[in-house]
């Protein structure tokens, strides 16, 4: 609750205003929601856990697509290298 005083003939007006509404939190990207600050954090990280240069990693990253990088890229790693 917002309380503001105004000057005004003969004294002070008190207005009561209700709070503004806070605005919504940023959503988080995929990335964020499972730990890392980004998409390149993320395949640094895997690129390290496989234990593949991570030119190597982002090249098949960029082939399978960002739809792939949680399923398809961590299969393709795990069958692969």
């Amino acid at each position: 609750m917002n309380i503001k005083t105004t000057p005004f003939e003969g004294g002070f007006q008190m207005v009561i205003s209700p709070d503004r509404p806070k605005p919504e939190p940023k959503p988080e990207t995929i990335y964020e929601e499972h730990g890392y600050t980004d998409r390149q954090d993320y395949l640094e990280c895997l690129a390290d856990d496989y234990g593949v240069d991570f030119a190597t990693v982002s090249a098949l990253a960029d082939m399978l697509g960002r739809n792939e990088d949680f399923d398809g890229l961590v299969t393709e790693l795990q069958d692969n290298f």
